[in-house]
C-alpha cells in the first residue's frame, strides 16, 4: 500500500475509514479475512446508529434556549 499521508487532518472518522477502505485490494484477501472486514465494517455502521440515536435523544430532551 502506498503512503497516502498527509498533513491536513481528515473531516471526520467516517471520512476516514472510508479512505482507507478504499485503498485495500480486497482481492488480496480470503472469504475468512473478507468476512472480518464485513465484520469490522458492521461494528462501525453500528456505532454510527448509536451516536445518532444519541445524539437525537439528547436534543429531545435538552431543547436548544430561544
Amino acid at each position: 500500500m502506498e503512503n497516502t499521508f498527509t498533513s491536513e487532518p481528515t473531516t471526520n472518522t467516517i471520512t476516514l475509514y472510508r479512505e482507507l477502505f478504499s485503498q485495500l485490494n480486497l482481492s488480496k484477501y480470503n472469504s475468512s479475512q473478507l468476512l472480518d472486514l464485513a465484520a469490522l465494517s458492521a461494528e462501525q455502521a453500528e456505532g454510527l446508529c448509536h451516536g445518532l440515536m444519541l445524539c437525537g435523544d439528547l436534543m429531545q430532551n435538552k431543547p436548544a434556549p430561544r
